[in-house]
């Protein structure tokens, strides 16, 4: 590792010049659609490019880089979640670090800095909605941040449309879409872990694929292989079965819907990537042919099959690792 530390030099320079112009594209103010997409492709790319920073230049050169970056970011835009994004690749960065050693699974990496990240912005949402609101409710929220919902409400209203007298119409109006951020503001948070995990786990995949490129390293380690473990496993088919007999809006509809949100990413990811998984048997490996032409074949018809059914690989092979396995006689 020595070696390699003195050897990347100028790739690790290179690398915090890219983190601090990501920092800088991220602060041009923009739609609410490509702002978003813009904060998408900053963590990904953010995730990739510190965490090589931190297998070239270890920790200081990980944390003065995020000091310049997110320094950077603050002149151009001088607002508090400024910060909050710049940093946020960061929490992804320290525990890959971890992950290289074998003292962490990508899985568990992934969740835990997706929770940190999430709780930060809820935090902050929460904090700042009390300050101008004195309270925190979810008009509160929508009054406190009225630009964003405003867009997000233009944005149901086009997106949902139907034929009337042969003309496209809006098939919520906006009170009915503002009824319906209501709603969706008691899962937000599971939806922001949501987001989060899956640029963490695009992050990871595209470090994992330049850090050769980059250092010379190969990574072979075992806690790179995405597993879903059986307690989560159960955890996630118990607040399914809660959400589906819920009738009505309560906390534990909510907990069981935020649940379910939070933990989909992990399977789906951990499902997609068993499919294309070799298969060995008595030490030889062979592609696997029915779950990719299954995911095939339903990715033609419906995206969300697709995913459930990723889900489901996931949760087959959970539960399967559990039973023991029939000893043959020799």
């Amino acid at each position: 590792m020595n070696s390699v530390k003195s050897e990347g030099k100028k790739p690790l320079l290179i690398l915090v010049a890219v983190l601090v112009i990501l920092n800088a594209v991220m602060c041009i103010n923009l739609t609410l659609t490509y702002d978003f997409v813009f904060f998408l492709g900053f963590m990904i790319l953010g995730i990739a490019v510190s965490s090589l920073i931190a297998t070239l230049g270890g920790l200081p050169a990980l944390l003065i880089s995020f000091a310049i970056g997110c320094l950077i970011s603050l002149i151009l835009l001088p607002f508090p979640l400024t910060a909050i994004k710049a940093l946020s690749p960061l929490p992804f960065a320290l525990t890959f670090k971890n992950v290289l050693k074998n003292k962490l699974g990508r899985s568990s990496a992934v969740a835990a800095s997706s929770a940190v990240l999430t709780i930060s912005f809820c935090v902050y949402f929460v904090l700042y909605t009390f300050s101008s609101q004195g309270t925190v409710t979810p008009n509160a929220i929508i009054n406190t941040f009225p630009n964003f919902f405003r867009e997000l409400t233009e944005i149901i209203c086009t997106s949902t449309t139907i034929k009337v007298a042969g003309e496209l119409v809006p098939s919520i109006t906006p009170e009915g879409a503002v009824k319906y951020l209501v709603a969706l503001i008691g899962i937000f948070p599971g939806i922001m872990f949501f987001i989060i995990s899956i640029a963490g786990y695009i992050g990871a995949w595209l470090y994992k694929k330049t850090i050769k490129l980059v250092t010379g390293l190969t990574l072979t380690t075992q806690s790179w292989k995405l597993k879903a473990a059986f307690p989560t496993s159960v955890m996630f088919i118990l607040a399914l079965i809660v959400t589906s007999l819920s009738t009505s809006v309560s906390p534990i509809s909510l907990a069981s819907i935020n649940i379910c949100i939070i933990i989909f990413p992990a399977l789906f990811m951990t499902g997609l990537n068993s499919a294309f998984e070799p298969k060995i048997v008595n030490g030889y490996k062979f592609p696997r042919l029915l779950r990719p032409a299954i995911l095939f074949i339903l990715l033609l018809f419906n995206v969300m099959y697709f995913s459930f059914a990723c889900a489901f690989f996931a949760l087959f092979d959970s539960i399967k690792s559990i039973i023991p396995k029939r000893k043959t006689e020799e």
